[in-house]
């Protein structure tokens, strides 16, 4: 599934929020959010809306430099196997339901979660780990918090000597593991 706002010749030149509502594959999703107007995110409808799919890209890069995926308060619910993300000041914000792996999604040509302009990075995995297969930058002055509330944070493939947080600030949670 491709779910894409953007600007140009053949689409609006006005765009807005993604926002999403229950949305359950058993494939790929990918989540594109490219408007031209101040705000143009992608948020949930309210706080028990589910992604589920195999994996999951979102990508916001509005003209402003603002955009966000989530906020730290109403987070993209998730339950995915690969997540990657790229958003702008606003954040990265998820919580996924079990554990996943941060990289690896099938759709897009991102790599791992990213922001462009010193955005933060949330992520929480409720039960399961968070496994780091591609990088997560926090650009700039972005913080990061990779949070499991019954796992562990690891790398998902041995032997691998780069680096895979960037930040301002980090904070690593786990409950177990």
């Amino acid at each position: 599934i491709i779910l894409q706002i953007s600007t140009g010749p053949t689409t609006n030149f006005a765009s807005g929020d993604i926002v999403l509502e229950n949305l359950t594959t058993t494939g790929d999703v990918w989540i594109i959010n490219n408007g031209l107007t101040s705000g143009s995110d992608i948020v949930q409808a309210n706080s028990s809306m589910l992604i589920i799919a195999d994996s999951l890209t979102m990508d916001v890069q509005n003209g402003f430099g603002n955009g966000a995926i989530g906020d730290n308060v109403n987070r993209i619910l998730t339950n995915v196997n690969e997540l990657e993300a790229r958003s702008q000041t606003g954040g990265v914000y998820i919580a996924e339901a079990d554990g996943f792996t941060i990289g690896g999604a099938d759709l897009g040509t991102l790599t791992g979660v990213s922001t462009s302009a010193n955005g933060s990075i949330g992520v929480t995995a409720t039960a399961g780990n968070i496994l780091l297969d591609e990088l997560v930058s926090a650009n700039g002055s972005g913080d990061v918090a990779l949070v499991t509330n019954a796992g562990s944070i690891d790398e998902a493939g041995a032997g691998d000597a780069g680096v895979d947080i960037v930040g301002d600030l980090l904070t690593l949670t786990t409950q177990a593991g």
